[in-house]
């Protein structure tokens, strides 16, 4: 499993989904679960980045930490255009899951044009990241500014191959805080400053491909291919292309490779989405680069391919100047297009919402040997059904079956103890009694008794103890179940002590899913329902999607929901129980709980009969032959395929089916055919 990590806010959302359909359409063999952290995201583009991810069969996991992990902080420079959010990505040990010990970290002004599995296999023992060296970086006062010396060079942080595990033992996140908090003066380009600060001696450097950044196309950088020989090779076959200045979206970059991201923007639901689409846009664009086309300006990039400006530059005078007659086919001014159409139509829906979940065993039992020694015989298997009191393992036997002898014999020594002390107790009562000694003498005796019993209890406590402890070198189930893995061998050492247990006993005839949502969606369930204690009973039966995309043939049913709001992600845990007769649930796997809402009538389209545009969604209704935009107001359906529209059409409207980014307002149109 791939695990990916983005930090988004709403403005990011269609950038993130380019990111993530380049990363999918470029690893279709790779399992990947994205973990986005994304504080106050709405639904709808959750379940748009949910969609996408579940049609390549991947999986996407929400986090909603709370501002408060970021107070600390301040953003040092570029404050208009960076957000507060840039700092979660210092706090990842601390948001993600525990069980997620490597994460690929990667900012969403990025392509992925090629296969990660060479960069994710990269070890990174005693490191705390894999990084590329920012070869454009000659800023000598920033190494004086933050206290490391230059040979250490600076790292980019839009890619990171993050050792979780490093940063968890290390504090990393504390680091962090606790660094900003001492030294704020010296931090200029926000956690990216922070992280070179703190693990610049910690840090692996790979290969340029894997973060080909802005300046690396940037006119002049030729002079460093001697010292970096596959530069040019990655210069020109990037595996991930990232846009550190002008983004691709803005009218005036001029990056050689912005059209990759278009390339991979239509294959989202922004397809057909250009600034050039905007007159303004084009004009400004025209202006911007024509200094550098009459070579009045030196070029900002390489030519990777020396006609792509003069091309551009081309286009725009075309589409500018161009008289408007001469871009009509054999100069007719508004040539009659034939597009397919359908008529709108409501029909019952089933809205289904899909939340990541955790699978677990009814019972999961840690199994932690009672006493510590090496393992002379293993008596199960791996995935083995076992019962309660089964013995699982055998710890070597010899020094406890002598401790036991010992302790047997301290016992006896002790019964001989009390028996002598008896015998010189009933000597000295005797002498008493003929007035031979003293009280004092009588006492003595009783006492020495006394002690002697007690000797003999704490001879008979030790002898209980070390016959435990010789029935513990036998390691048993303490329930029903499953033997999960078995880390521990014959020959290894293992003790109560263990940071890792011997084994899970898991009881998996019934499994729980474990998922979250919201704090706002529970209040609406529970609003619906009357309360959460009426939701519980009157949830329908739910669904589960297996990691694999299939449907899991069960059905289950919501059995408890937490009290308590996580403070860090703002979410509630719910607890669903699932039936596992033949065992199909695995107890550690993931997959997707499904709610079904009840059915309604609503009026649905595909996707493919809307543009969005400038952030609206627009559909084009027929209109006496014309095409006619109308502005929508939807809810998408957990299929990726369509939308429902609560605004903006009505049943009966005939509206374009296919190829809606090439009409336009007012554009005669002759109906190919009409479908419901």
């Amino acid at each position: 499993m791939i695990h990916i990590a983005c930090n988004i806010d709403a403005n990011f959302t269609q950038h993130c989904a380019v990111t993530l359909v380049s990363l999918f359409e470029n690893n279709k063999t790779a399992d990947i679960c994205v973990h986005i952290v994304a504080p106050g995201l709405p639904e709808k583009d959750q379940n748009i980045l949910k969609s996408l991810a579940a049609s390549y069969g991947n999986e996407v996991c929400f986090y909603f930490p709370s501002p408060e992990l970021l107070a600390n902080f301040s953003i040092r420079k570029f404050g208009k255009r960076i957000s507060m959010a840039t700092y979660y990505r210092c706090m990842f040990s601390a948001i993600l899951p525990a069980t997620v010990d490597k994460v690929l970290y990667l900012d969403c002004d990025i392509v992925i044009l090629g296969d990660i599995s060479e960069f994710w296999n990269t070890d990174l023992t005693d490191y705390a990241v894999g990084c590329v060296e920012d070869i454009g970086y000659d800023d000598m006062e920033r190494y004086e500014t933050l206290k490391y010396d230059s040979k250490y060079s600076y790292f980019n942080a839009g890619v990171l191959l993050i050792n979780l595990k490093y940063w968890r033992e290390h504090k990393v996140d504390e680091q962090c805080v606790k660094y900003f908090l001492a030294y704020p003066e010296r931090i200029r380009y926000n956690d990216q400053d922070l992280l070179n600060a703190l693990l610049h001696e910690h840090k692996l450097f790979v290969s340029l491909k894997w973060n080909m950044q802005d300046a690396f196309y940037r006119y002049g950088m030729e002079k460093k291919i001697e010292h970096w020989p596959t530069l040019k090779q990655d210069l020109e076959s990037p595996v991930i292309l990232h846009y550190t200045n002008k983004k691709p979206w803005n009218y005036d970059s001029m990056h050689p490779l912005r059209r990759e991201y278009y390339t991979y923007l239509d294959m989202t639901p922004w397809r057909g989405k250009r600034p050039l689409l905007s007159l303004k846009n084009s004009l400004l664009r025209f202006i911007k680069l024509l200094p550098y086309v009459l070579k009045l300006r030196k070029p900002k990039y390489m030519k990777l391919n020396k006609q792509f400006i003069i091309t551009n530059f081309a286009a725009f005078a075309l589409m500018l100047f161009l008289p408007t007659g001469c871009r009509q086919a054999d100069g007719k001014q508004d040539a009659v297009q034939s597009y397919r159409v359908i008529k709108v139509a409501a029909s019952p829906v089933e809205i289904s919402e899909s939340y990541s979940a955790a699978i677990r065993g009814r019972q999961d039992v840690d199994i932690l040997p009672q006493i510590s020694g090496r393992i002379i015989r293993l008596k199960v298997k791996e995935g083995e059904r076992v019962k309660t009191g089964q013995v699982l393992a055998v710890i070597d036997q010899v020094p406890y079956r002598a401790a036991l002898r010992t302790a047997q014999a301290n016992v006896s020594a002790a019964q001989a103890k009390v028996e002598t002390a008896r015998i010189e107790l009933r000597g000295k009562q005797a002498l008493f009694d003929e007035k031979v000694i003293s009280d004092y003498e009588l006492s003595l005796a009783r006492n020495q008794l006394a002690v002697a019993c007690a000797e003999l209890e704490q001879a008979k406590a030790q002898e209980s103890d070390a016959r435990n402890n010789l029935s513990y070198t036998e390691i048993k189930s303490p329930s029903n179940g499953v033997v999960g893995t078995l880390p521990y061998r014959i020959g290894a050492l293992v003790g109560p002590n263990m940071a890792q247990p011997f084994t899970v006993v898991s009881d998996n005839a019934e499994m729980y899913a474990y998922f979250s949502i919201s704090e706002n969606m529970l209040r609406r369930y529970s609003a619906r329902y009357g309360s959460i204690d009426s939701m519980i009973a009157g949830t329908p039966e739910v669904g589960l999607q297996l990691n694999d995309g299939s449907l899991y043939k069960a059905k289950g049913r919501i059995e408890t929901v937490s009290g308590v709001v996580d403070p860090v992600t703002g979410t509630v845990q719910i607890k669903a129980l699932f039936p596992n007769p033949d065992r199909e649930l695995l107890s550690g796997s993931i997959g997707n709980v499904i709610l079904q809402n009840p059915k309604t009538e609503a009026v649905t389209i595909p996707m493919t009969a809307t543009v969005e545009l400038q952030d609206k969604i627009i559909a084009y209704r027929l209109k006496n032959g014309q095409a006619e935009a109308a502005y929508l107001t939807v809810d998408r359906l957990n299929d990726g395929n369509r939308f429902i529209v609560k605004e903006g059409l009505s049943v009966g409207d005939t509206i374009v089916a296919e190829g809606v980014g090439l009409v336009r307002e007012g554009m005669s149109i002759t109906p190919k055919n009409e479908t419901k």
